[in-house]
């Protein structure tokens, strides 16, 4: 079986990072963490235009309607009820329907999974078998303003830790980003990733390359 952690587990945070206590391993970086190495230029650009205060703002609404939304998505999930603010009714509504119409078994929720390998953790939103696959798929929703590359590697490292340990017909093939649009708020966009082995490459170079700048 690969390493899952209890979904209740609190997470350290240090210097705006975030850190698993694995027990009897120690603190392991989380997945955004380490890929935080990765230099985001469009971000940079977009922080300078908009000054640090407005964009600190913006950044803690869009982080608050991704809270509501996640938490919704695992209320969905689950089969519990669920209440939201009517202006952000549209988007759950959307992700209702996705579940409705994509959504074969759930798995999992909010599950927390980590590599021995290479001593990170990460917490996957969804973890599911989709209407017509037989293997799991590794599902993280998003309320970005589109789906970006480092997506790819996100999942990817969850996918990486999830199938660790694994016997080959219970490993999840398959790994998604559910984007919810903010603006047109009952839009979802849908992006497969698969590139796994590329992706996961990738993302180790760049937990390697933050465990050398942090030593």
């Amino acid at each position: 079986m690969s390493p899952v952690l209890n979904s209740e587990i609190e997470v350290v945070e240090k210097n705006g990072q975030r850190f698993y206590p694995i027990p009897r391993k120690g603190l392991w970086p989380s997945v955004t963490t380490f890929l935080n190495v990765i230099d985001k230029p469009r971000v940079r650009e977009w922080r300078e235009n908009l000054g640090d205060e407005a964009a600190q703002a913006a950044l803690d609404e869009a982080a608050d309607i991704g809270n509501v939304l996640h938490d919704c998505a695992t209320a969905i999930a689950k089969g519990e009820p669920f209440d939201v603010k009517t202006d952000l009714f549209p988007m759950v509504e959307a992700v209702q329907s996705w579940f409705e119409n994509t959504v074969d078994i759930v798995i999992g929720t909010n599950m927390i999974v980590y590599s021995d390998l290479y001593r990170y953790a990460g917490e996957t939103d969804l973890v599911a078998i989709l209407k017509g696959d037989i293997f799991p798929a590794i599902v993280d929703f998003k309320t970005s303003k589109a789906i970006f590359s480092e997506m790819g590697l996100q999942t990817a490292s969850y996918q990486g830790a999830y199938n660790e340990g694994k016997d080959i017909g219970d490993q999840a093939r398959r790994r998604l980003i559910v984007r919810v649009d903010k603006t047109d708020k009952g839009k979802i966009q849908t992006k497969h990733f698969t590139d796994d082995a590329k992706a996961y490459r990738a993302a180790i170079c760049a937990r390697q390359l933050y465990e050398y700048l942090a030593a």
